[in-house]
């Protein structure tokens, strides 16, 4: 049996891809409401995959040395900035800047939570819970980006923002109460 925690992480990383895939299904709102144009705002979904790629496995690094819950809550923390920072973004250089915080932030994430999981499961179990865990990026697909997009649609696009910091409170929250350091 999969450990309850790991559902927990999966809960993460719902929220990491749910905001990386945010941007795409609200190009006019974001473009309008940051008097930019829609190919700009696609440049906001490369800056987070480049931010991923390439920011991300420094931040992963850096936190090597701290317990991984605790890296976890700090990635959190992290991520949670940047989309706070996305929500009230008054101009496209902020929005930028947002991206690429929670791109770097979602990447180690990615990672300590992978890693994290395999720490909580039993040997016979441990595929069973990396793939919980990474069911969070199928979900966030599948569910979060039409949501944030019917957020956007009918609240407005920083509302979509607001709704992934929410999530990540909850989810940093479930993971400092039911994931074992």
């Amino acid at each position: 049996m999969v450990p309850r925690p790991v559902y927990v992480l999966a809960l993460g990383i719902f929220a990491m891809v749910t905001s990386e895939f945010a941007v795409a299904g609200l190009m006019p709102q974001i473009a309008s409401g940051l008097d930019a144009t829609i190919p700009e705002v696609g440049y906001l979904i490369t800056a987070f995959a480049g931010a991923m790629a390439f920011g991300g496995p420094f931040l992963t690094v850096a936190l090597l040395r701290t317990r991984p819950r605790s890296a976890l809550l700090v990635l959190f923390g992290i991520f949670l900035v940047g989309n706070v920072l996305a929500a009230v973004a008054s101009s496209y250089g902020v929005m930028l800047a947002a991206r690429i915080v929670t791109g770097i932030a979602s990447q180690a994430f990615f990672g300590v939570a992978i890693s994290m999981s395999v720490r909580l499961a039993r040997p016979e179990v441990r595929g069973r819970a990396i793939g919980v865990a990474l069911n969070g990026l199928m979900l966030g697909t599948l569910l979060g980006l039409p949501l944030s997009t019917l957020i956007g649609d009918h609240v407005g696009w920083r509302a979509a923002f607001w709704a992934i910091a929410v999530l990540t409170l909850l989810a940093a929250a479930l993971t400092l109460s039911k994931v074992p350091e």
